[in-house]
């Protein structure tokens, strides 16, 4: 049951990915439906086009990246059966080189400062509750 426990940490991994996506596009809808950026009255005024605050992408990309790289590190922690501390630093420092990629393919640093933020903290709230005087869960 350990080994398929030990299997199961990368594909938890992209799941985790799938899940933030997920989580990404509700918050966005939720976002969409309680605050309009684009009020009808000024889709006419712009020909119909909806012109979004600035940094509203940016901000929302952070977001993303920054609740990915929580539910990755989360739950490739719970899912090891042994080593959680271990298992959870080393997600975080193994997810910096994907940040890093993102930041750099959209040309904005704000989601991969966000990312690698949101995964250190996660690790270290993960190192604090399995820490070295619990038994591993």
């Amino acid at each position: 049951m350990s080994a398929l426990r030990w299997i199961l940490v990368p594909v938890a991994a992209i799941a985790s990915v799938f899940a933030a996506i997920f989580s990404a596009s509700v918050v966005e809808k939720i976002y969409w439906s309680i605050a309009d950026p684009c009020p009808r009255e000024e889709h006419f005024l712009n020909n119909g086009a909806c012109i979004l605050p600035d940094g509203y992408e940016s901000i929302m990309t952070s977001i993303g990246a920054g609740v990915a790289a929580i539910y990755i590190v989360v739950i490739c922690t719970l899912i090891a059966p042994s080593h959680k501390v271990k298992v959870a630093i080393a997600i975080s420092v193994i997810g910096i080189a994907p940040a890093m990629f993102l930041g750099f393919l959209l040309n904005d640093n704000a989601p991969a400062v966000s990312a690698i933020l949101s995964g250190a903290i996660a690790a270290l709230v993960m190192a604090k509750v399995y820490g070295s005087n619990r038994a591993a869960a």
